[in-house]
């Protein structure tokens, strides 16, 4: 790996039950550890469903709104790596679709050490994964809050 980082197996197995809709959570969160020598699950986050949340306004038919994600990111206020499996309006006459989601959160407010070290690892989680959905990049709220219009508009590729 080109950042020497490795990827714990629960990262994997993990990923690997979203990947296949065998999870009851329809994101997971990854970090660096402390010692910044292995990327990890981070519990922090609970990205769990919520009850009764209708899907239209929710980021997938488990219903984990998009304000929850958003306020949880801004809560921790350091990078994390989002992986999950999305629903969302392609077009008014298709309905519902659905895509395995990268969100590379890597805050402003993040010193360049972080920033550096989040960038040059992503290559090698997403190879360890063997990944090969939508990734978005952001940097603040507003890119956050882009997110499904963006996969609706077909922004992201």
């Amino acid at each position: 790996m080109s950042s020497g980082v490795a990827v714990e197996d629960a990262c994997k197995a993990l990923f690997e039950q979203i990947k296949l809709r065998k999870s009851p959570y329809r994101f997971i969160a990854f970090k660096l550890d402390d010692a910044r020598e292995k990327v990890v699950v981070d519990d922090s986050l609970e990205l769990r469903k919520e009850p009764g949340v209708d899907k239209a306004e929710a980021m997938s038919d488990t219903g984990l709104k998009l304000d929850t994600l958003l306020s949880r990111l801004l809560e921790v206020n350091s990078p994390r790596w989002i992986f999950g499996d999305m629903d969302y309006m392609r077009n008014s006459d298709s309905g519902y679709t659905s895509t395995l989601l990268l969100i590379t959160w890597v805050p402003e407010s993040c010193t360049v050490k972080d920033k550096m070290i989040y960038s040059t690892t992503q290559g090698a989680v997403k190879n360890t994964l063997s990944f090969s959905g939508t990734v978005v990049r952001c940097e603040n709220i507003d890119e956050l809050k882009s997110i499904p219009d963006g996969l609706h508009e077909g922004r992201f590729g």
